[in-house]
């Protein structure tokens, strides 16, 4: 058979057609077994994912381990906040949640996971809170200078968590992390490591202080479920406790001290009722708080990630805890009564000055003197002042445990102790942007008398450093050779050896050495 001049065979057509046709099935069926198995892994996916599965950055956490039981009306400008919960510790249940399985930059929050680990080193008998520490520091003698001071500073480990947790100091938590590990990298791997054996399976951390990494992925991250099992954690070790719990700390670095408010204000506004936790805040974590209050003995913790501003977070935390607490019956938490103010500041000047300033309770080492009595050991002397018997041997210089009755001993004790400390309420709140690696010196309160002053090729100051205003109160004295206390005292009137040894904060004649500077109160 020709069609249009071509030879047509319709048995032959009809056995090409069925060997296509078969072909067409089979491909569709490969291709609907593809697409029934893409398609029920997409399902499947959709179905693990919680409600806000528009946040593609996020890390979703397995199941949490608490029980969530939603009271109403917890949380007012809940928009506000991009993840947190409030948890009631007695009745173990999460009374308020948003996002609680998603994870988020922490910032400062992290420094928490190294109060844990120095707090578990000294419960293991690994390291003493009395343990010295040996930093360097640099600094600046003021914003603009170029001239920069290296110095060593001696800190105790107890020191250095005050600093980490109070004032958020992110140098500290990297000189704990060397000490107890060798180096920071090891300290960092153990924080991971400690954070999985906690069930913190959606945190990460890439550095010990939570300043913010070159990429965004790396930031330290956590979510409000795994921050409540460490905020857990934390409150049960006592010591840990002791220092989160006061709005100041006087923190001594073997050269001077200083006073350190604590960034969480809700310790100070709701005194002996919030006791905790931490704060944070960097540009892509924004604020962050992990608060506990103990009003009436019953814990609550309240965790916020990413507010916008400091004075709004703190807002919804306290106002978070007193609905639920009037909720359960034990009412509001009063705000702290603040003491009368004196119209002088703590660095009074001959000129005087405007300021205000308050009488707050701060914890500081204060040395006293124990006799030893018959039978007396130095394990018992040790309980008696809660402090390591290996640290009254260092403190008096004793090569062995034995001792005498009626031996002077002197230890070393916490206490606490009622300061001036001026009230600036525009004080900023804690910024872990800035590395502070080289700090400047003027906003601490070190001894600069012995550094070489730097010129300031008369430029008037825009404002004036209280510091400097109390340094015009004092002369500098250079020690000569063959000079002794008593006989630089006899040159100023008023004056006595020991108004010098305290002013200049001498411990040992082998201080004063020819050419240090003294400095000499002025009289009149």
């Amino acid at each position: 058979m020709f069609v249009n001049n071509y030879y047509f065979d319709p048995y032959h057509c009809k056995s090409m057609t069925y060997k296509i046709m078969g072909k067409i099935i089979k491909s569709a069926a490969v291709l609907g077994m593809f697409l029934g198995i893409f398609s029920g892994a997409i399902a499947q996916t959709t179905l693990e994912l919680p409600a806000e599965s528009d946040q593609s950055t996020d890390y979703i956490s397995p199941g949490g381990v608490f029980t969530v039981s939603p009271v109403t009306d917890m949380v007012e400008g809940e928009e506000q906040i991009r993840a947190g919960l409030l948890y009631d510790v007695e009745k173990d249940v999460v009374v308020w949640e948003k996002n609680m399985h998603f994870s988020y930059p922490i910032a400062s929050l992290t420094k928490m996971m190294v109060a844990l680990l120095a707090a578990e080193d000294v419960a293991n008998c690994k390291a003493e809170w009395t343990d010295e520490v040996k930093v360097q520091r640099s600094y600046r003698a003021s914003r603009r200078s170029k001239k920069i001071y290296h110095t060593t500073e001696t800190y105790t480990l107890e020191s250095l968590v005050q600093l980490a947790l109070i004032p958020s100091n992110n140098l500290a938590c990297g000189d704990i992390g060397s000490f107890l590990e060798g180096n920071v990298d090891k300290f960092v791997e153990r924080m991971n490591v400690k954070a999985k054996s906690l069930g913190m399976n959606n945190t990460f951390y890439s550095n010990p202080s939570g300043l913010p990494a070159t990429y965004s992925k790396y930031d330290n991250h956590s979510s409000p479920h795994d921050l409540l099992l460490l905020a857990l954690e934390l409150i049960k070790n006592e010591d840990l406790m002791k220092v989160t719990s006061v709005g100041y700390v006087e923190v001594d670095n073997g050269k001077s001290s200083a006073v350190h408010r604590n960034h969480n204000r809700l310790v100070i506004d709701y005194e002996n009722q919030v006791d905790g936790l931490k704060t944070g805040y960097t540009k892509r974590a924004r604020y962050c708080l992990t608060a506990t209050a103990n009003k009436d003995d019953y814990r609550i913790i309240s965790i916020v990630l990413g507010v916008s501003g400091p004075y709004l977070r703190n807002e919804l935390v306290a106002t978070m805890m007193n609905r639920y607490y009037n909720h359960i019956g034990c009412g509001a938490m009063a705000k702290t009564n603040e003491p009368p103010l004196l119209q002088k500041s703590v660095l009074t000047t001959d000129q005087g000055d405007d300021g205000t300033v308050a009488y707050r309770l701060v914890w500081t080492k204060e040395k006293k003197s124990h006799i030893v009595r018959s039978g007396e050991t130095l394990s018992e002397i040790g309980s008696r002042y809660r402090v390591p018997y290996s640290s009254i041997k260092r403190w008096n210089g004793l090569r062995s445990d034995r001792i005498y009755s009626g031996q002077r001993l002197y230890v070393y004790v916490s206490t606490q102790k009622r300061i001036a400390v001026k009230e600036n309420d525009n004080e900023a709140e804690e910024n872990d942007e800035g590395g502070d690696q080289i700090e400047v010196a003027e906003n601490k309160t070190t001894d600069t008398a012995d550094k070489t002053p730097v010129k300031t090729a008369d430029v008037k100051p825009k404002s004036v450093n209280p510091l400097e205003q109390a340094l015009k109160s004092y002369d500098v004295y250079v020690v000569q050779p063959g000079d002794t206390l008593w006989n630089i005292a006899q040159k100023y009137t008023g004056i006595s050896a020991e108004d010098i040894r305290r002013t200049n904060n001498i411990r040992t004649p082998k201080a004063l050495q020819p050419g240090t500077k003294l400095k000499i109160k002025k009289q009149g």
